[in-house]
């Protein structure tokens, strides 16, 4: 980002920039994407996007970067005030909650996620990463019952991983031969197997 906004009324241009952005992306997909079609869709004049953002891409970046903290915290907010003591039922219910994120906002993230080989999402991932690995090694750290519990750290990274990586690729691919209802539930398995070895 080129200048932070100070003022209430900046960040409310910059809010409606990354809005913009985020509907165009949705409506028309990402390779569509071009800094006058957000301005015509923000209504933000193009010389003012260029206060703020050096270009689309930046703008995409930003936004991706504020996306991967609201999605960090809200997995947060559910898993942490999830009223079940079982570890599976908590496991299960993460593993919806991501699912229904990545299909959610009229398939903004289903096209983010189609079109990574083409975007810098380094910082957006290492952020939402922060977020999965602090609450993940908390939760596991309550539940495990393995006998090297300094390896829970490296268990943590190698579930979070995998399991983002698998949901992705299953989000952004054509229908699958099987169901998302059996892919939870092998995404569950293996976690719960692979947590207490």
């Amino acid at each position: 980002m080129r200048k932070q906004p100070k003022q209430q009324r900046a960040k409310e241009l910059v809010n409606r920039i990354l809005q913009a952005t985020e509907q165009y992306i949705a409506q028309h997909g990402l390779k569509e994407l071009t800094t006058p079609k957000i301005s015509e869709q923000s209504g933000v004049g193009v010389g003012s996007i260029y206060q703020y953002f050096n270009n689309k891409q930046e703008i995409v970046e930003y936004l991706l970067e504020q996306k991967s903290h609201e999605l960090g915290q809200a997995l947060k907010e559910y898993v942490l005030c999830h009223k079940s003591p079982q570890l599976d039922v908590l496991i299960e219910g993460a593993i919806s909650f991501g699912f229904e994120q990545l299909q959610a906002n009229n398939g903004f993230y289903i096209e983010i996620v189609r079109n990574l080989h083409q975007l810098d999402t380094q910082k957006a991932m290492d952020i939402l990463h922060n977020h999965f690995f602090e609450l993940w090694v908390f939760v596991f750290s309550k539940f495990y019952a393995g006998s090297a519990p300094e390896r829970i750290g490296i268990k943590a990274f190698v579930i979070i991983n995998s399991t983002l990586y698998t949901m992705m690729s299953y989000c952004s691919q054509s229908p699958s031969t099987f169901s998302e209802a059996e892919l939870k539930q092998e995404l569950t398995s293996m976690i719960l197997n692979y947590i207490n070895t």
